[in-house]
């Protein structure tokens, strides 16, 4: 698994590494679906995805900026896995999930809650744990594959938080606590704007198409 180069502003060329891709795929999903009779859906469910990504990029600059002092010791840098990563893309169709499409699962309003006091009392291990006790109660892995790429992303930047603020201490003096806290909000607020991409993308995977789901990477954490 590659981490991004800490030569770069990180978070920024993540998210523009992944609007690259998912332009890129655009017509490819526009052509399968349309063999469905789906080629709307999947012109919406791209949009939704690009304009999100959009939408991230000036935070990211904002992130990367406060960020910067820290680069020696790679802090917003090591946390986003390389878009590398990504599967390739794939026409194979793959197994449809069988229950229901639930928009917002009911488990992530607690999920949330429970974060947002687990980042501000600093216990960077038991959100860990708990963003992957929570990303295991999905139904299928199937759909809501957006909401769980943020979410385990949440759950790397905590696994992480531990040694990177050790190394601030010792190297510069300082805690980015802060930073790694407000990077974990931001994550939140990402999980409200994925609903509705999860739900445009779930039209297609309730027909075998991975859409969404074979175009981020697998975040280790």
């Amino acid at each position: 698994m590659a981490a991004l180069s800490i030569e770069a502003a990180c978070f920024t060329e993540h998210v523009k590494e992944g609007k690259a891709l998912n332009k890129s795929r655009k017509s490819l999903y526009v052509e399968w679906a349309s063999e469905l009779g789906l080629e709307k859906e999947a012109k919406k469910a791209s949009k939704a995805m690009i304009r999100l990504e959009n939408l991230m990029i000036p935070l990211a600059k904002y992130f990367d900026i406060r960020a910067k002092k820290y680069e020696d010791i790679g802090l917003l840098c090591d946390e986003f896995v390389d878009i590398d990563e990504t599967p390739e893309f794939s026409r194979k169709l793959v197994e449809i999930p069988t229950m229901p499409y639930q928009e917002v699962p009911s488990f992530m309003k607690d999920y949330k809650k429970r974060v947002k006091k687990l980042k501000k009392e600093r216990k960077w291990e038991e959100l860990r744990e708990y963003t992957r006790e929570t990303i295991a109660k999905f139904p299928s892995k199937k759909t809501h594959c957006l909401t769980r790429h943020f979410m385990e992303s949440i759950g790397r930047v905590a696994m992480l938080a531990p040694s990177k603020i050790q190394q601030a201490k010792d190297q510069y003096s300082k805690d980015p606590s802060g930073l790694i806290s407000s990077t974990i909000g931001l994550h939140l607020t990402g999980l409200s704007w994925s609903i509705g991409v999860d739900r445009r993308a779930s039209k297609l995977q309730y027909k075998g198409i991975p859409i969404i789901c074979q175009d981020v990477p697998h975040i280790p954490f």
